[in-house]
């Protein structure tokens, strides 16, 4: 191979290796949007996505309490009870508080992911919702601790008190 031929092969290389990582990176999104779309039908979910892509399904009931309670404004503390884990495997929950040691956190100053922090700004006190967050809303091609990359999340949330 002359150097010509070297030059042109390494050229092609280095053009090919960004399409064949987007290409990977579109098939990783295109398969969490399949399993996000097969888990929303085979449960009947039938609330529509926030314009950001959460879905937030308030369940149980609302008690005068509730109704009537704000929600959170920033710089207020939150407290949650909370059951997180993977939309691919429920079964590998990642975060679990319970009543025994609820979850604190201040509401929009605290490090937390998107999908979070926009579902605690729709939640009043009593209420308990699951949330449905895209990779995106979360923490998108990387992988943290035990959630690997391009991973819907779902939370089950109850707020205690915001404070």
């Amino acid at each position: 191979m002359n150097s010509f031929q070297k030059i042109k092969l390494y050229i092609s290389i280095f053009l090919f290796i960004p399409i064949l990582f987007n290409s990977c990176k579109n098939d990783a999104e295109e398969n969490e949007l399949s399993i996000l779309l097969a888990y929303l039908s085979e449960n009947n979910i039938l609330t529509e996505p926030t314009s950001s892509g959460l879905y937030y399904i308030e369940s149980g009931f609302s008690t005068p309490e509730s109704i009537n309670a704000l929600k959170p404004v920033s710089g207020d503390t939150v407290v949650v009870v909370v059951k997180g884990y993977l939309l691919t495997s429920p079964e590998n929950v990642f975060v679990e508080k319970t009543y025994l040691e609820p979850e604190k956190y201040v509401y929009k100053k605290d490090d937390v992911i998107k999908g979070w922090e926009e579902a605690i700004g729709y939640m009043r006190k009593g209420v308990y919702a699951k949330i449905i967050v895209p990779s995106n809303l979360a923490y998108g091609k990387d992988k943290v601790g035990l959630i690997p990359p391009y991973s819907t999340l779902i939370f089950e949330i109850r707020v205690l008190d915001i404070k």
